[in-house]
């Protein structure tokens, strides 16, 4: 009985020693070069975008939708 609980408390303890090692681990911080702006990238990406339809008083309107932002980019205009 006394040898379960000492293999049972062994475990526990390196359960235990092993969670704190991971979560201790170092954490790299990327150093930025300003010095040289010709090693640096920018990788420019297209605006999602999608018009909506609608019929107001007989008269189909549009209006462009910005997924990127999140925001309308036109009014309503007549089609």
């Amino acid at each position: 009985m006394k040898i379960k609980r000492l293999i049972c408390a062994i475990f526990v303890l390196a359960a235990m020693m092993l969670s704190f090692a991971a979560s201790a681990a170092p954490v790299a911080v990327p150093v930025a070069n300003d010095a040289d702006p010709d090693t640096s990238t920018v990788s420019p990406r297209a605006e999602q975008t999608e018009w909506y339809y609608r019929i107001y008083n007989g008269h189909l309107q549009k209006r462009l939708w910005s997924y990127t932002r999140g925001i309308w980019l036109t009014d309503w205009i007549d089609c």
